[in-house]
């Protein structure tokens, strides 16, 4: 887990330092079915630098893009349903990063 941490860790900080070489790269190798995998991680951790991962991917992407990605396979429902299975461990830095995806100003802290 440290390690899928470590790279999670690393892989948002370049999503965000570096949107128009990571963005179409993160989508043309299918991120967002790794996003979708590693959401249903025991770890908080993991789940949470996921959708910072994923909050990053939509901020910086283009419309076409978003919809293409989140409308067209219903994610906002998948990422819901994954998320309810650990809804005991549901905690603010969890909401607070849902939130940031709502209104498309993710931050890496």
């Amino acid at each position: 887990n440290e390690n899928i941490i470590d790279v999670l860790k690393l892989v948002v900080t370049l999503m965000n330092e570096h949107p128009p070489s990571m963005i179409p790269a993160f989508d043309s190798k299918l991120g967002i079915r790794t996003v979708m995998k590693l959401l249903g991680s025991e770890s908080e951790t993991i789940r949470l630098q996921t959708l910072k991962l994923l909050g990053f991917f939509l901020q910086k992407s283009t419309f076409k893009r978003k919809s293409e990605n989140m409308s067209t396979y219903n994610l906002f429902s998948l990422i819901s349903d994954k998320l309810s299975i650990y809804s005991h461990d549901f905690s603010m830095s969890l909401y607070n990063t849902l939130y940031d995806i709502l209104v498309e100003r993710t931050i890496n802290q």
